[in-house]
């Protein structure tokens, strides 16, 4: 996934969604567009705010509750 970082608050990033992929086809893919909240398992850094990243996104969870996890983030060149 590419996205914009909206905020960054401690582990959570809210993000500006540009382009989503399936990073492995047995699995399904999530949100194409839009704005979500993500949860790193680690406190990020606030430069990311403002910047264009790519990183992995899955959803955790259960019937009751869920969310989405945020891993191997890159920050990517200015455009």
């Amino acid at each position: 996934m590419i996205a914009t970082v909206q905020k960054v608050s401690g582990d959570t990033l809210t993000l500006e969604i540009l382009e989503a992929r399936q990073a492995r086809p047995d699995v399904a893919i999530g949100p194409a567009v839009g704005t979500i909240e993500a949860v790193s398992r680690g406190l990020l850094d606030p430069a990311l705010a403002g910047r264009r990243i790519e990183a992995v996104i899955s959803i955790v969870g259960d019937t009751l509750a869920s969310r989405w996890l945020i891993s191997e983030i890159r920050p990517l060149p200015d455009r």
